[in-house]
């Protein structure tokens, strides 16, 4: 079982996004940048400053293992739907050599207890089509789709 620690530090979060910004990079080169620490810190910095944001690392035998990010959203209600208030996960990752020990269980149960306490009943998220462990994790944890985006390349 790893701990899971609230944190606002961005270097900690910038060192373990490697992993998945490359991850992505590699699934589709023409919309991820290759890694880079200190824009992704720049990024993770600009992402804690929002007081509606929330970070937690998990950490086992005192190294950080896994993370989750994620933002209270608060819709008005417009003539179109009712107001909301959700919580979006922005990221999740566990570092794949600790894959498969609950960590990812224990920050999604994070970010349900966060709910929770905050009276918020509806958590919402997305990942990348080519991403099968993160559909087959999402699955698992019991989301479903409920809206597709597409696309279509123009030629140049």
């Amino acid at each position: 079982m790893a701990n899971i620690i609230e944190t606002t530090d961005p270097q900690i979060l910038a060192e373990m996004n490697e992993e998945i910004q490359t991850l992505h990079y590699d699934l589709y080169p023409d919309v991820f940048k290759p890694y880079n620490f200190e824009l992704v810190e720049q990024a993770f910095e600009h992402f804690l400053k929002d007081s509606d944001s929330k970070a937690y690392i998990a950490v086992q035998d005192d190294v950080p293992v896994g993370y989750i990010l994620f933002k209270v959203k608060d819709s008005i209600e417009s003539a179109f739907k009712y107001s909301s208030r959700t919580i979006y996960v922005d990221q999740v990752l566990v570092l794949e050599n600790y894959k498969g020990a609950g960590i990812g269980e224990q920050l999604m149960d994070q970010a349900y207890a966060f709910a929770r306490e905050h009276e918020i009943d509806r958590i919402e998220l997305d990942h990348w089509s080519m991403n099968l462990t993160a559909r087959y994790f999402f699955d698992k944890h019991g989301f479903q789709y409920y809206n597709e985006r597409m696309y279509k390349e123009l030629s140049k």
